[in-house]
C-alpha cells in the first residue's frame, strides 16, 4: 500500500499485473450467456452511437467474430446501468469485491475510499462496480475507439476479464491513453482547434476520440504525450480522478470496474465538482452521481468518531 500512496499522491496512472488469478467466478461470453442470457440490454454502436435492444446472449454471440468485415463494433457499456451490481449479482459482486487489488483504497469498505464512511442510514452514490462489454475495434484515423475522451470526478479501477485472440493470433488487449490531470487544457484546445463545436466543454462532451495523427499534432504542438497502456487479461488499470483517458479495444473484451475516491486526490475532486457543474448548467445534464460536500462532511464525521 505504501508504494502504490508513494506513486498515487502524484496522479500516475498505475496498473497491477494477473489480478485474475483472485477471481473465483468465470467471467466468460459463454458464463453470461448461459446465467444471462434472457435479460434485455441497450447496445450502443460505437461510431454512430445508435442504440438497440436485444437479449445480452444476442450480444455476446457475437464475441469472437468481431473481426469479420461483416460486424460493427459495438458496446453494451455502464451495465447494469440502471440498478446496482451489488442488488443484481450478487455472486459476482462479492468475486469482484473479494478480489480487488489496494483494497484499503478501492473497495466499499476500505478505510482509503472516502466514500466508505458515508452512513448506514443515507444512501451512499453508485460507485460500482460496472460492466464494460465491447467487440474490436482499430486504432487509426477512421474509427473512434471503444470509449471516447473523458474524464471522471473519481478515482477509478478497470479489469480486462476476457479477450478474444487478435485476427494475428496474438492476445487481446485494451488501448489506453490517459493523459496527466495538468495536460486537459491543452487537450481542450486541441479539440477545439480541430473542430469541435458543440456547447460545453469538449472533454465531458465525451465526443472526441483523439486519433493517432491528433496525438501527433498534440505532441508537436504542445508537447503532449499520454499515458499509453496496453491492457491485458488479468490487468488492472488505476485512473486517477482528473485524467482524460480513452479506450480502444483491440480485441472483444469483458471489463468490470469500480469508483472509488481517495484522499489523494480531494483538490482534483473538489475543482472538477465545479466544472461538471458549469456543464450541467451549459448542456441541462442531469445531477451528480457523487454529491462531493456531502461526501467530505461525512468522512471527516466518521474519522472524528474514529479518533475519539
Amino acid at each position: 500500500q505504501e508504494k502504490f500512496a508513494s506513486i498515487w499522491r502524484e496522479h500516475i496512472p498505475i496498473v497491477v499485473k494477473d489480478v485474475d488469478r483472485d477471481f473465483q467466478t468465470l467471467w466468460t461470453p459463454d458464463a453470461f450467456s448461459e446465467r444471462f442470457g434472457e435479460m434485455k440490454c441497450e447496445v450502443e454502436d460505437c461510431e454512430s452511437g445508435e442504440v438497440t435492444m436485444i437479449k445480452l446472449k444476442e450480444f455476446f454471440s457475437l464475441f469472437g467474430k468481431a473481426q469479420c468485415p461483416s460486424y460493427r463494433s459495438k458496446k453494451l457499456k455502464d451495465w447494469p446501468p440502471k440498478n446496482r451490481f451489488k442488488e443484481l449479482f450478487p455472486k459476482l459482486y462479492q468475486d469482484f469485491e473479494t478480489a480487488l487489488p489496494i483494497p484499503s483504497y478501492t473497495t466499499s469498505s476500505g478505510v482509503m475510499n472516502l466514500a466508505s464512511h458515508y452512513p448506514e442510514n443515507e444512501v451512499a452514490p453508485d460507485l460500482g462496480p460496472k460492466m464494460y462489454n465491447a467487440l474490436s475495434t482499430s486504432h487509426d484515423d477512421q474509427h473512434s475507439g471503444s470509449t471516447r475522451l473523458h474524464l471522471d470526478l473519481s478515482d477509478a479501477v478497470n479489469i480486462l476479464m476476457w479477450a478474444s485472440t487478435r485476427k494475428d493470433g496474438q492476445r487481446g488487449y485494451a488501448l489506453w491513453h490517459i493523459f496527466a490531470v495538468e495536460d486537459a487544457p491543452l487537450v481542450r484546445q486541441l479539440q477545439r482547434e480541430m473542430g469541435t463545436t458543440a456547447s460545453g466543454d469538449p472533454i465531458h462532451n465525451q465526443e472526441t476520440y483523439i486519433t493517432p495523427t491528433m496525438l501527433q499534432e498534440l505532441s508537436a504542438r504542445h508537447g503532449v504525450r499520454p499515458y499509453t497502456i496496453r491492457q491485458g487479461v488479468g490487468d488492472a488499470v488505476f485512473i486517477p480522478a482528473g485524467c482524460a483517458h480513452q479506450v480502444s479495444n483491440q480485441a472483444d473484451c469483458i471489463k468490470i470496474a469500480c469508483d472509488f475516491i481517495s484522499p489523494e486526490s480531494v483538490p482534483t475532486c473538489k475543482r472538477l465538482a465545479e466544472e461538471f457543474r458549469v456543464q450541467r448548467l451549459a448542456c441541462g445534464w442531469p445531477e451528480d452521481v457523487i454529491p462531493f460536500q456531502s461526501l467530505l462532511y461525512y468522512t471527516w464525521m466518521s474519522v472524528d468518531l474514529i479518533c475519539r
